[in-house]
């Protein structure tokens, strides 16, 4: 887990959990998902449209990684915070996990 990027309050639309129970986000927010301590992707809550999250997952690559670095491979799914051999990480969780866009890596725009 990385630092995380204030949240946009743009009106959002409600997301169908897999069981048909509905996610009503407030906001979106973005967290860096750290490898080795490099960060290595990021995860946009409060959509699974990667559109809607791409803005804010570009501006946080760029902050964390370089003006010139942009999030890319987007996938959606529902997370949540846990624990790994002691260490904090992200869990996909369709049941309690917040809706979000995983940008899976972080590479330099050509």
């Amino acid at each position: 887990m990385s630092g995380s990027r204030p949240a946009s309050k743009a009106a959002l639309s409600p997301v169908r959990r897999p069981d048909g129970r509905l996610y009503r986000p407030r906001k979106l927010s973005a967290e860096g998902v750290e490898e080795d301590g490099i960060l290595s992707g990021v995860l946009v809550f409060g959509t699974h449209d990667p559109e809607i999250a791409r803005p804010l997952a570009d501006e946080l690559a760029a902050q964390q990684a370089g003006r010139s670095y942009r999030a890319l491979d987007p996938v959606s799914g529902w997370w949540r915070g846990g624990i790994a051999g002691g260490e904090r990480c992200w869990v996909g969780d369709e049941k309690s996990g917040r809706a979000a866009v995983l940008f899976q890596r972080i590479d330099e725009e050509a």
